[in-house]
């Protein structure tokens, strides 16, 4: 038999644990987890939209000749992982590659657009293990920075003015 003393310790233990359910299940039920396979439309944020205007990226699609035309022309390469399936991706192709800011920040790169369904030996060389996966490469081709995930156009253009910086 329990005394007197151990009874009410478990009871207010009891009264305890039911106050902290209750609390918990009255708080709705939140945000939760995600993965790209639930949401084949495409990510919605509350971000600034694109400031249209700039010249369009013109885009390579064999990293082979991007490489070969950067080697070239002198110029470093910006390399875009991407996923036809990554909703992601086409988020930063609707709204952070169509941006000014990028368009002319990308200007003084070589880019290359390379689906990882496609090319899966470029993805791995460049470790593109997570999309989108921005890889910036100096003109001989050594990797002199990396954006791995989306980001809006203000914070891309920032991104791409860091690679430059390391040129």
């Amino acid at each position: 038999m329990m005394s007197a003393r151990s009874q009410t310790a478990l009871i207010v233990l009891v009264l305890i644990a039911s106050v902290g359910l209750v609390a918990w299940s009255a708080r709705g039920p939140g945000p939760r987890a995600t993965s790209w396979t639930e949401d084949q439309n495409g990510p919605e944020l509350l971000a600034p939209q694109p400031i249209p205007g700039g010249t369009p990226i013109e885009w390579e699609t064999s990293l082979a000749k991007g490489l070969k035309k950067a080697a070239k022309a002198g110029k470093p390469v910006m390399i875009d992982f991407y996923g036809v399936w990554c909703s992601w991706c086409r988020k930063l192709d609707k709204d952070t590659f169509p941006d000014a800011r990028v368009q002319g920040a990308a200007a003084d790169f070589i880019c290359v657009k390379v689906d990882v369904d496609e090319d899966v030996e470029s993805a791995r060389k460049h470790d593109a293990s997570s999309l989108p996966t921005t890889v910036f490469l100096d003109s001989a081709g050594e990797e002199i920075h990396r954006v791995t995930g989306y980001q809006p156009p203000a914070a891309f253009a920032e991104s791409i003015a860091v690679a430059k910086a390391k040129i």
